[in-house]
């Protein structure tokens, strides 16, 4: 599958998604994904295996 097609549908299931799960990056805030979600009109989710 090209990489234009893959995506395309990552956005297409994005634009369709209400929240959006973010995994936990190298920062407290999710970066790259917490951006596209926001763009996108998801919600933002993250899962933490603690609370501080």
């Amino acid at each position: 599958m090209k990489r234009s097609a893959v995506l395309g549908t990552y956005r297409k299931e994005l634009y369709r998604s209400k929240f959006c799960i973010c995994p936990r990056g190298k920062t407290q805030v999710g970066g790259v994904c917490l951006a596209e979600s926001m763009t996108f009109g998801c919600v933002p989710g993250q899962q933490f295996d603690s609370v501080e």
